[in-house]
């Protein structure tokens, strides 16, 4: 099949368009429609944290915290959302393609590390590769009944995890027009197909397995045969087996829920492997890789402030605005309200 940079450009801009318009219209709808102020949804979001489920049920333990390792993490977050964001203040049209290329990258990972932060904060070890990272996410945000869309919205095998009660999900095309009530198919559709592509996976994997345990009971019968001195055999080339059906329900159903880390993910593997040119052969208009970069801008920051609030929660206000003002203080890039420091008041009231 001969890939198309635009189709995969349009697709997969859509759908980071639509987590960035769910963000927007569910935490500040109504008023300002689609030209809702950037940080006005961020108060909004903030607000929304501290009166939902996950805050409320963290109790604050910071003697259990690995405060180092926290701040190790948070920086991490930081410094990388400060690229993302930075490379939008300098890069002109013909470079923000190319920007975007990384700009996912650096969306996926300011989150990464954000997660990360979270799970230390809870007093948990590090986790040490993106599986483990993406399952706790998994694990924390779709895998119990929490209303924080889109980090609490997940796909599984029985469909779609924590839709709110007034929402419903339905199959519509990849490019259908985002706006506030399309957002929500776009973005389940976006999960779907993320865990579609962790199915495939899986069922690679297993498929391996059998053909190596396949392989094993082989040697086992030729070292039996060799024992009672029979002719030596040539190993047979043995081919991928299939899964039954049932094989395939079964992985089906115990394989985790996507989210919106797990979509990051994918969309950073797509962009520097698979589909190296989607950004910069797909969009037609600079315009096009400007709109890509804003949203995955909103997307981060909203996501930061998620992880940040629950951090502070959890080691205390005052110790994470500590480590927001030493970090801020020591780069000369963060004197701009870029940034964790254009979040720091909501952060530390």
């Amino acid at each position: 099949m001969t890939y198309d940079p635009r189709a995969s450009f349009l697709t997969h801009s859509n759908y980071v368009a639509a987590f960035d318009t769910l963000i927007s219209s569910h935490y500040l709808p109504g008023k300002y429609g689609l030209l809702r102020p950037k940080d006005q949804v961020l108060e909004a979001l903030a607000a929304q944290v501290r009166s939902s489920r996950p805050y409320g049920r963290l109790q604050p333990r910071p003697t259990r915290a690995d405060i180092e390792a926290i701040v190790s993490a948070l920086r991490n977050a930081w410094g990388t959302e400060l690229l993302l964001a930075a490379t939008g203040e300098i890069a002109h049209d013909e470079l923000i393609g190319l920007a975007n290329n990384w700009a996912v990258v650096q969306a996926y990972y300011a989150g990464y590390h954000a997660v990360q932060a979270l799970v230390l904060a809870r007093g948990e070890p590090r986790p040490q590769s993106h599986p483990t990272t993406q399952r706790q996410n998994s694990t924390f945000w779709a895998m119990r009944s929490v209303n924080l869309p889109p980090w609490s919205l997940g796909w599984h095998s029985a469909g779609c995890c924590n839709l709110p009660s007034d929402r419903t999900v339905n199959p519509i095309h990849p490019w259908t027009n985002c706006d506030e009530y399309t957002c929500w198919n776009l973005a389940a559709m976006a999960l779907r197909t993320t865990r579609e592509d962790m199915l495939k996976e899986r069922f690679r994997k297993d498929r391996e397995r059998k053909r190596s345990a396949a392989r094993r009971a082989w040697q086992r019968e030729e070292q039996g045969r060799l024992a009672r001195n029979r002719r030596p055999r040539v190993e047979p080339r043995l081919p991928l087996p299939r899964l039954s059906q049932p094989e395939k329900l079964a992985i089906d159903r115990s394989l985790r829920p996507s989210t919106l880390l797990d979509y990051l993910y994918r969309l950073r593997i797509r962009s520097n492997y698979e589909d190296a040119t989607m950004f910069t052969d797909g969009p037609e208009q600079a315009y096009e890789s400007w709109a890509v970069h804003q949203s995955l801008c909103r997307i981060t920051a909203a996501t930061l402030l998620v992880h940040e609030l629950l951090v502070g929660r959890l080691i205390g206000t005052a110790t994470l605005c500590s480590i927001i003002d030493q970090w801020s203080g020591s780069s000369r890039i963060a004197i701009a309200n870029i940034g964790v420091r254009a979040r720091r008041s909501l952060l530390c009231t």
